[in-house]
C-alpha cells in the first residue's frame, strides 16, 4: 500500500511548464500515432505516451536511469516509475501502475514534480480540431 503525499509545485511558472511538457507529448503522439518521448533534464524525468488501440498509455521514467535503444525507442529492461492507461471508452476503468520503492528515492523537488505530472496524465483531455490537429487540455 502506498500513500500519495502531494505538495504544491513551487510556482505557477513550474505548473505551466509541466502542463506544456505533458500537452506537447500527448499532441505529438496523437499526430504521429507513434510512441513519443519527451525529456525534462531539469526534473530528471522522461515522459512517454503511446496509442495502444483502445487506450492511451502515459509513462514516467527517471531520465538518468533510462536506456533508449538506437532506434529511439525505450528498451524493454526499463521499468517506469508510473504508468497510466486511459481507455478511449470512458466507461472502462483506468489502469495505474506505480513503482513505490524507486519513487521513494527521488529527491524532494523531483518527487513533487513527479506527483504533479502523474496528476496531469490522469486529468488531461483532448480536443479534436481537425484531421491531424489536436489540442491537449489541462
Amino acid at each position: 500500500m502506498f500513500i500519495f503525499k502531494r505538495e504544491p509545485v513551487d510556482s505557477t511558472h513550474d505548473l505551466e511548464k509541466l502542463k506544456k511538457f505533458v500537452a506537447e507529448t500527448v499532441e505529438t503522439m496523437l499526430i504521429t500515432r507513434e510512441e513519443t518521448i519527451n525529456i525534462s533534464e531539469e526534473y530528471d524525468l522522461a515522459l512517454i505516451f503511446s496509442w495502444e488501440g483502445k487506450y492511451i498509455e502515459g509513462s514516467i521514467y527517471q531520465w538518468s536511469t533510462l536506456d533508449i535503444s538506437k532506434g529511439g525507442t525505450v528498451a524493454s529492461q526499463n521499468t517506469p516509475l508510473y504508468i497510466e492507461k486511459r481507455y478511449i471508452n470512458k466507461n472502462e476503468d483506468t489502469v495505474v501502475f506505480i513503482e513505490d520503492e524507486r519513487i521513494k528515492k527521488l529527491p524532494i523537488k523531483n518527487l513533487q514534480i513527479f506527483y504533479v505530472v502523474c496528476e496531469l496524465i490522469r486529468i488531461f483531455d483532448v480536443e479534436v480540431i481537425s484531421n491531424y490537429k489536436y489540442k491537449c487540455i489541462l
